[in-house]
């Protein structure tokens, strides 16, 4: 609410006609008032998925009307129907959409329907549970490189580092991976003789600059994390009855959306090899489409949308925790 009015105050507007909100459906409930526990527990069942309107004084926000966009499921929100609608995912071909924070939402057209998948990714592709972790906020290093015998890193808004993102630590692993201060099983290397495993590792760290460092538990936490995106995208597409192969494309949007490195990615296995050429990022989907949302037409798209979702159960599927248990090796 602060953030609305502030940003109405700003632009000298009195009353918005027209406000929509999108988010996972946890967060939604939230926003309504709704008592979301039921969703945490067997049979995990949401009050509701459909759209909500409200007028502004209900919310306490100063708008005409509030619409609460569509969730499909429990662990598919409004926030990936969003994702699918901005991205024109199901307007032909066989395209993917991975929407990576907290939790890793999956969404596949398969040329036919549309199949979607909920992966306990963790926090770690936020930054959160990594000891130096940050959100994607100005000063949060989001991209590493070593060139010319020099480690660079590079911050949001070019501002001081105060942390590392998810982005950052992508490209961390991978590079740490490639000169071997990473072992296969995702310890460190105590014995790597690489200049910077000289320079930086010391007791049980890799120290990336001052005050900011990753440790044996960050890379077990970002080991969860890849293992569980990696695994919901190999099952996913079986559960479509297709191969990895035939996928065209595969956006990623959430909290790698806007500065994750391809080649990273498929270095630390976050994203399976098949992919490679494949990735875009398309940053914040889930807020592109919330605009599309803002008219009578967009409005109806993810009702239609919403209604349309297959969800595909990862955690019924035996495959899923044989991949899974893959996914937490480095190859």
């Amino acid at each position: 609410q602060p953030l609305i009015r502030s940003l109405c105050e700003e632009y000298s507007i009195d009353q918005l006609e027209t406000v929509t909100v999108c988010g996972n459906t946890t967060m939604l409930h939230l926003f309504c008032g709704v008592d979301p526990t039921p969703i945490g527990v067997a049979p995990f069942t949401p009050a509701f998925t459909n759209m909500q309107m409200y007028r502004g004084e209900e919310i306490g926000i100063p708008a005409n009307k509030i619409f609460v966009l569509p969730s499909a499921s429990g662990y598919i929100g409004s926030d990936v129907i969003c994702g699918i609608i901005a991205q024109e995912l199901d307007g032909g071909g066989i395209c993917l959409l991975a929407d990576l924070g907290t939790n890793g939402e999956l969404a596949l057209f398969d040329g036919k329907q549309l199949l979607c998948a909920s992966t306990a990714a963790g926090p770690a592709l936020e930054g959160a549970n990594i000891e130096c972790g940050i959100g994607g906020v100005p000063g949060a290093i989001c991209a590493v490189a070593y060139k010319n015998e020099t480690l660079i890193v590079h911050t949001i808004d070019n501002q001081s580092p105060i942390g590392i993102c998810g982005s950052g630590l992508v490209d961390l692993i991978a590079l740490l991976l490639e000169i071997g201060m990473i072992e296969e099983s995702g310890r460190f290397n105590d014995h790597c003789d690489h200049p910077l495993a000289r320079q930086r590792f010391c007791k049980d760290r890799f120290v990336l600059v001052e005050n900011v460092w990753l440790s044996q538990k960050d890379i077990r936490q970002f080991q969860l994390a890849k293992a569980a995106v990696s695994a919901g995208i190999l099952t996913l597409c079986d559960c479509a009855g297709i191969k990895t192969t035939d996928v065209e494309k595969l956006y990623v949007s959430g909290g790698l959306g806007c500065y994750i490195q391809q080649q990273s990615a498929l270095r630390v296995g976050l994203i399976p090899q098949e992919f490679s050429n494949k990735i875009y990022a398309v940053g914040n989907s889930g807020l592109t489409g919330a605009v599309t949302c803002l008219s009578s037409e967009g409005r109806e798209e993810a009702k239609k949308t919403a209604q349309a979702v297959k969800i595909c159960e990862l955690s019924e599927k035996s495959e899923f925790m044989e991949r899974f248990m893959e996914g937490m090796i480095f190859t």
